[in-house]
């Protein structure tokens, strides 16, 4: 760390400003591999600890839907409030949702992750949700 900063991959000179590349990051568990036109270019273990619970609300600028985003990474379904700060939304929301165990991996011939759709329809400017273990949530809510 220096001054309050750190780097996770540094590597001078090997990025061109103005030319186009190929990225693909891959993660496998807290390992994580960076590649550029399709040659290993770096990679870190992430060794920091991960928050079990994370949201965040978006708009979506072509739709006016706000959008809830979630990730529970906890081994326990989580029942938690959400504030939309006022807005004045349609009870109904879509849900999108991806659950499944943390070392869980999708192959050519198995689909461990895959998502679910539902419909929640107790959308309000604030309400609770049951967000399931080992998962990442988006909820589309309309505002009216």
């Amino acid at each position: 760390m220096d001054g309050g900063k750190s780097t996770l991959v540094s590597k001078a000179g090997s990025v061109e400003t103005g030319r186009a590349y190929d990225v693909d990051i891959k993660v496998r568990g807290r390992q994580v591999s960076l590649y550029l036109d399709g040659e290993e270019w770096g990679g870190f273990t992430d060794d920091k600890p991960a928050e079990p619970f994370r949201q965040v609300v978006t708009r979506d600028t072509k739709t006016g839907e706000l959008i809830v985003k979630v990730v529970n990474a906890q081994s326990a379904a989580a029942r938690t409030a959400v504030d939309l700060g006022g807005a004045d939304v349609a009870p109904q929301a879509k849900v999108t949702t991806l659950a499944a165990a943390p070392d869980a991996v999708n192959t050519e011939t198995s689909t461990a992750v895959a998502p679910r759709t539902s419909t929640f329809t107790g959308a309000a400017d604030r309400f609770t949700y049951t967000f399931p273990a080992n998962s990442v949530t988006f909820l589309r809510i309309r505002q009216r």
